[in-house]
């Protein structure tokens, strides 16, 4: 989580930089988990384009993660905690713990 803290705080001030308020700041981290999306909804709403721009644009930017995705997938077996990074929020990666693989019978 440490590893974050200097991008949330960079988020943080150019959102207020932008205009907008301390809720409003947390409020779109809490809604967007990108950390390039939340940079991108902040330039482009403060730059005045409008949100349906702002929306294609961010899903634009996130299809990269189909990407990843589908080349990752192969490498990915049953033993691996595959698919918890998918359904759960909190990941290795944010420093959250994940929760713990569920055991699977022989017939599934």
């Amino acid at each position: 989580m440490g590893a974050y803290t200097p991008v949330a705080i960079s988020f943080g001030l150019i959102a207020i930089q932008a205009g907008f308020s301390t809720w409003e700041a947390n409020l779109i981290s809490v809604l967007i988990y990108a950390g390039a999306s939340q940079f991108l909804f902040v330039g482009m709403v403060a730059s005045g384009a409008p949100l349906w721009l702002v929306v294609v644009v961010t899903l634009l930017i996130n299809v990269r993660h189909v990407i990843y995705a589908s080349n990752l997938a192969p490498w990915l077996t049953r033993r691996h905690w595959w698919p918890w990074p998918a359904l759960w929020p909190a990941s290795p990666i944010s420093g959250f713990p994940s929760p713990p693989p569920v055991a699977r019978s022989a017939s599934t």
